[in-house]
């Protein structure tokens, strides 16, 4: 019942609880509750943040990193300054993503492979799963002065996949297709796939339909190709609604190759 714990949040709010602060604050945000008023939001989420609150901290931080908040534009100064407050808490996100904003460049900052390593494998050393990733990636393409080490990708992939990562499985995919262990390869996209990446079982669909590498297995094909579809993946519909038309790895269905070409195409009735 929002109305009611807005009012018991706002009785907490005013008694000083950050966290509380917090609370109303997002509500205000999102207009749960409450009318939505997203300048209130903020400067409650601010204060609660400036009491040391850690989910306001990195509220601030994402909101101004990503853009993704209603009246907050991207501001990377202020992104870094939220990002290293949650730090001094030893926060794993806050590590990440100081990473991936150094990883990437944000604004006026400019990539920077050292300091993004750094801060990477303060998250990785937290178990964080797309830390790791992140930093196999950094040594699977080279970036800077880092030079490319397999050894460590692939190491470190495996750790982010072992947790749980779908993109880590993905990157596994794409290495050992590219060293020709194909078998791997495809245990690595259908993995990813389970994990929920429709890129994962497209991958693995391509190469049953078209590969160099493997005999041509039409009906493992449409087998993944329809997982990825299902999961929303565009190209696959695409891919699918062909097969349907033309009867390849399953019957030939005119209703389904048009419900499938619609639907990528956003045509579809569901």
């Amino acid at each position: 019942n929002n109305p009611e714990a807005m009012k018991w949040f706002l009785k907490a709010a005013n008694l000083g609880f950050s966290k509380a602060k917090y609370n109303v604050g997002k509500m205000y945000l999102d207009g749960q509750g409450i009318k939505q008023d997203v300048n209130k939001g903020l400067s409650l989420i601010n204060t609660a943040a400036k009491d040391g609150y850690l989910d306001a901290q990195l509220e601030l931080a994402d909101a101004y990193h990503l853009g993704c908040t209603e009246g907050v534009e991207i501001n990377a100064k202020k992104a870094l300054y939220w990002y290293e407050q949650a730090l001094k808490q030893n926060d794993a996100e806050a590590q990440y993503q100081l990473g991936r904003i150094y990883q990437d460049g944000l604004e006026e900052i400019q990539p920077n492979a050292k300091k993004a390593v750094e801060y990477l494998t303060l998250a990785a050393n937290q178990n964080h799963a797309y830390a790791l990733n992140s930093l196999g990636v950094i040594y699977h393409d080279g970036q800077d002065n880092i030079q490319t080490d397999m050894t460590k990708a692939i190491a470190y992939y495996k750790q982010a996949a072992k947790l749980g990562n779908e993109i880590a499985y993905e990157n596994l995919g794409l290495i050992y297709k590219q060293s020709n262990d194909i078998q791997t390869a495809l245990e690595m996209y259908k993995k990813a796939g389970e994990m929920g990446s429709d890129e994962g079982y497209f991958n693995a669909a391509e190469m049953y339909d078209n590969s160099d590498k493997i005999k041509t297995d039409n009906k493992q094909a449409f087998k993944y190709y329809k997982l990825a579809a299902e999961a929303g993946h565009e190209d696959a519909q695409r891919r699918l609604a062909e097969m349907y038309e033309q009867g390849i790895g399953t019957k030939k269905d005119i209703r389904q190759a048009k419900y499938w070409l619609d639907l990528s195409t956003g045509d579809a009735e569901i």
